[in-house]
């Protein structure tokens, strides 16, 4: 019901804009399908397989290249679109802020991560490390230190 008193609305405010205005809601309620089913098929010409966000996109891309071309048109397909808005723009809002989130946690890991040069092994008595001779053994002996097989105390 809110789609079509967005829609009668644009038409009120743009009338000669637009030629199939109910287009556009059936454009929106696609365009909510596919947000919802990205990955449900739909045969083209009954037998292409396509994902739904493929075609989604594809109708996005005509939607943002028709508000370039006819700037009169875009307060239209806004308004036409609102109601697509409103239920999957909060939706969209959080799901962009946890990919934030996860992208500062992500950063801040990596920033605390000990850098691959430096040596997780270290002998007490002669400082080699794994990076010196790889096939070295460590062992922690009875006082907390690390020592190299050569120097491990009795």
């Amino acid at each position: 019901m809110f789609g079509w008193l967005c829609l009668f609305a644009g038409n009120w405010l743009a009338p000669a804009a637009v030629v199939f205005p109910g287009s556009y809601l059936f454009g929106a309620a696609f365009l909510a399908f596919a947000w919802f089913n990205p990955d449900f098929t739909l045969r083209l010409f009954f037998f292409i397989p396509v994902p739904c966000h493929w075609l989604a996109k594809f109708q996005l891309a005509v939607l943002i290249f028709s508000a370039i071309t006819a700037p009169a048109l875009a307060p239209f397909l806004l308004l036409a679109h609102l109601n697509l808005l409103i239920w999957i723009g909060p939706a969209l809002w959080q799901s962009r802020r946890s990919l934030f989130k996860a992208r500062a946690k992500r950063r801040e890991f990596e920033a605390r991560q000990r850098p691959l040069s430096a040596a997780f092994h270290t002998c007490a008595v002669c400082a080699r490390t794994e990076h010196h001779k790889p096939s070295l053994d460590f062992r922690v002996g009875h006082d907390g230190q690390e020592y190299c097989e050569e120097h491990l105390p009795q």
